[in-house]
């Protein structure tokens, strides 16, 4: 750590030699490099600032020590060596255990250390010495403490076997509570999401739906304004006559067109007038003033043919007088070189020959340098060839990978398309076959109530033909009222002497009563009136009152 400041003085004294000054900056990188490679074989990690001040003798700023060992690093000169910016230190790599000089390193400690305990205590020594003897003094207590440590092994290890199981099912427990948790609140925001998102979606499309409205009823009216203003700036209308065009209608805007191209065509008719004398006023004018500057212009033009051939005879006397200077000169320079023709030749052929062997080896390296550039672009196009030939070689695999996959995903649609239809056909087939049987039934049905209306027929006139009223006893029977309740009216099956009509009265042949009787035809209600329309039984809970043939009719 002290060799910057045993070297310093030295340093010193060669920088004060003129003759040796320039070796001070090679010396003093040299100690800086030392330095490191001493810190790197006793540390791991030195503070920057701490290295500093070790090297704060030196000439060298903060900076150049830096760039310094930048460049030591990229030459391999300090191999494994790391400036950590963050945490301001020098780091020296990792260092080998198994190397040379570290693999012994821990026996040394030990046996260092065994030293250092027998000058401390050397009575400790002597008894750990004889610690493996157990016929010394405490031998037996020592196999006792052993043998109750091997006898509690096992228990200890079944009860460790035993907490870590409840510590890791307890761990489980926490975790599938925790995860169901998550999963609820999971569930529930996704769902408030999926609202929210469905109201926003609602929201934004009725906003979007109204400014499309509005757009397009802006867009209309936009439309007719610009078509009306084109038109008006067609006709050349003024700006009194456009006024606020969005107040204006259909016929309004017609009137102001008319009126508008009345004023164009009256403003065109003015124009020409005034253009037709515009044109007679400047050709008046443009004759007489060519009329006028005719003797003017060639009077000038004499005057600038004098002045230019002045001109002309000036400047060529002075040209004479310079060139006649110019040449004497000439030949007093010419006079003055002529010496040193002899020695031209000589310094020509030199110049020439240094010229031509520089431009040989130029025109050399400039065709070794094209043919490098050429091999490397033929290299450069053969490997671009070899990686587009790749190229397409996985575009065509994947291509029949991909043909492959759209035909098992057509054969899996289609088998799944039979299915369907598989599926479908049975479905239709029970459909039909349901069908068939309800058909069936009501053909059934139909026929047996066309039976018992053939048979209600049948009964009837066998009564009719049978048990003939007589006149004076049907009329009372007639405009008498049906009994009030009670067994009244046995009904027909009990030979009560009731007649066909009172069969078709309101009662159904009933024993009496508003319930129409246990008596009669059974259809509670159903006469035979009903049976030749082809009504319907009434259903056995259905009310039985006098208005009884009007809920039929429309339960019918």
């Amino acid at each position: 750590l002290e060799l910057v400041q045993v070297a310093v003085p030295d340093l010193r004294l060669v920088g004060g030699d003129p003759a040796l000054a320039h070796l001070v900056a090679p010396l003093t990188k040299l100690c800086v490099l030392r330095l490191l490679r001493q810190l790197s074989s006793v540390y791991h990690t030195v503070n920057v600032a701490h290295f500093l001040g070790l090297c704060k003798d030196l000439d060298l700023t903060p900076d150049e020590i830096e760039k310094m060992i930048v460049v030591a690093v990229r030459a391999k000169a300090l191999p494994g060596v790391r400036l950590d910016h963050k945490t301001a230190c020098l780091r020296f790599g990792e260092v080998v255990l198994e190397s040379d000089r570290m693999k012994n390193q821990l026996a040394t400690l030990a046996h260092q250390l065994k030293k250092v305990v027998s000058i401390v205590d050397p009575a400790a020594a002597r008894a750990g010495s004889g610690a493996a003897s157990t016929n010394g003094p405490g031998g037996e207590s020592r196999v006792a403490f052993f043998e109750a440590v091997r006898g509690g092994t096992e228990r200890e290890h079944v009860a460790t076997l035993n907490r870590k199981n409840i510590i890791e099912r307890r761990k489980e427990d926490a975790e599938r509570r925790e995860k169901e948790a998550e999963r609820l609140a999971e569930i529930a925001a996704a769902e408030a999401e999926r609202v929210r998102k469905a109201q926003e979606a609602l929201r934004v499309a009725e906003e979007a739906k109204e400014r499309e409205r509005k757009k397009r009823v802006q867009i209309a009216e936009d439309l007719r304004l610009i078509e009306t203003k084109k038109m008006l700036d067609k006709v050349g209308a003024s700006a009194d006559l456009k006024g606020d065009l969005r107040s204006l209608t259909e016929k309004d805007t017609d009137a102001l067109m008319a009126k508008a191209a009345e004023a164009q065509d009256k403003k065109l008719e003015e124009a020409l007038k005034a253009k037709g004398e515009q044109l007679k006023r400047l050709d008046y004018v443009t004759r007489a003033v060519r009329d006028t500057e005719v003797p003017l212009l060639e009077e000038k033009r004499k005057r600038d043919l004098i002045e230019e051939r002045a001109r002309f005879e000036a400047l060529s006397a002075e040209r004479k007088v310079r060139a006649k200077a110019e040449f004497a000169k000439d030949t007093v320079l010419k006079k003055s070189v002529d010496r040193m023709l002899s020695h031209t030749k000589a310094f020509e052929s030199a110049m020439l020959k240094e010229r031509k062997v520089a431009y040989e080896s130029m025109v050399h390296a400039r065709r070794q340098e094209a043919f490098n550039r050429k091999v490397a672009r033929a290299r450069r196009l053969k490997a671009e060839r070899e990686e587009e030939a790749e190229e397409l070689e996985y575009e065509r695999q994947r291509a029949e990978e991909d043909a492959r996959a759209s035909e098992e995903r057509r054969q899996r649609e289609e088998e799944e398309r039979q299915v369907r239809e598989a599926e479908e056909e049975e479905r239709r087939t029970a459909e039909e076959e349901r069908a068939a049987l309800k058909a069936d039934e009501l053909n059934k049905a139909e026929e047996k109530r066309l039976r018992l209306l053939a048979e209600a027929k049948a009964l009837k006139a066998e009564r009719e033909a049978n048990q003939p009223p007589a006149p004076e006893q049907a009329a009372p029977a007639a405009r008498a009222p049906p009994p009030a309740g009670g067994d009244g009216g046995g009904g027909w099956r009990r030979g009560g002497g009731r007649s066909l009509a009172d069969l078709e009265g309101p009662g159904g042949g009933g024993r009496g009563g508003d319930d129409g009787g246990r008596g009669g035809w059974r259809g509670g209600g159903r006469n035979l009136a009903d049976m030749d329309r082809g009504a319907p039984p009434p259903r056995r809970d259905a009310p039985r009152s006098s208005g009884e043939a009007d809920k039929n009719e429309r339960w019918r």
